[in-house]
């Protein structure tokens, strides 16, 4: 039998502050506005008011899918170190604390995901999924992943990844003017600002790097033939031929 494939979470750092240099053109454009995911805008007290309706959120996506509250936060804390790795800075923030912002976070986003959160219950709903997708204001996506899988237990990592991106497709593309395309590859996502880029890549994409190609023909044979050959290395040999 093939061993099917793991979706491995992202190793390399996926999450940072845009540059000064950018933002400074349009701050909005960078900075959520009513609500925080993740830790670099969780002390915003802009975004404060937004918090309650986080918890009311997460607590309804514990109950609803019957999970318990001790293993959740087990499950967080054994991945803190990778997902405090996955922002460009350090934080000063305890571990409990820490922990208790990505778990109603990702709670948080998964409830509405589903559907059962923020449309017809808040009148800035829109808003709230434009700040899901700000580079800033994003949790890695193995972390709503595994939640996923707590809350949806399946017997294949595939399955619960095509699930998620399903629950993804259905909250995001009804806003947008473009399609997510059918059959995904299986890929290292990183979070919702990088799943908007690869589902926008061509099915065919350019190959990098210099590929050697098959000459037909060597200097020489194209010389005895009659083609006349530009000497390129020396500039003033070179010159326009007919």
């Amino acid at each position: 039998m093939v061993e099917e494939p793991e979706i491995q979470s992202p190793k390399q750092c996926l999450i940072y502050k845009v540059l000064p240099q950018l933002r400074r053109w349009n701050e909005a454009a960078y900075t959520p506005q009513v609500i925080s995911v993740g830790p670099i805008h969780h002390n915003n007290d802009r975004l404060k008011a937004m918090e309650e309706h986080k918890q009311r959120f997460f607590r309804s996506f514990v109950k609803r899918n019957k999970i318990e509250l001790v293993h959740l936060v087990r499950t967080i804390r054994e991945m803190e170190e990778s997902i405090r790795g996955c922002y460009a800075e350090t934080f000063d923030i305890s571990s409990d604390v820490f922990v208790k912002m990505i778990m109603v976070d990702a709670g948080f986003i998964l409830e509405i995901l589903c559907g059962y959160g923020v449309l017809g219950q808040i009148p800035w709903a829109t808003a709230v999924m434009f700040d899901l997708l700000l580079l800033e204001n994003q949790l890695p996506f193995f972390v709503i992943e595994k939640l996923h899988q707590l809350a949806f237990p399946s017997d294949s990592s595939i399955s619960n990844y095509n699930a998620l991106l399903e629950l993804s497709r259905n909250y995001f593309e009804p806003h947008f003017n473009f399609k997510f395309r059918d059959n995904l590859p299986i890929v290292e996502i990183g979070h919702f600002t990088d799943l908007f880029r690869v589902v926008q890549l061509p099915k065919k994409q350019p190959k990098r790097g210099c590929e050697q190609a098959d000459l037909l023909y060597t200097a020489t044979q194209l010389h005895e033939a009659g083609v006349k050959l530009a000497f390129i290395n020396n500039p003033k040999r070179c010159r326009q031929l007919p």
